[in-house]
């Protein structure tokens, strides 16, 4: 199985990204670094949905 490379090596896609921050994060702010927003396509596919459905009924 090939693994996928980009500039910065070869990827296993075992890590999403790292950071350093100059002091400790409280439980809350990981919560937020790890929030996951939807990509934009996922998003239209919901919203043309959403007005499908509203169309329907």
């Amino acid at each position: 199985m090939e693994s996928p490379s980009n500039a910065y090596g070869t990827s296993y896609g075992l890590m999403d990204y790292a950071g350093v921050w100059n002091t400790a994060l409280t439980a809350e702010q990981i919560g937020l670094l790890s929030y996951n927003v939807p990509e934009p396509s996922t998003m239209l596919l919901f919203l043309l949905g959403l007005l499908l459905y509203k169309k329907k009924y």
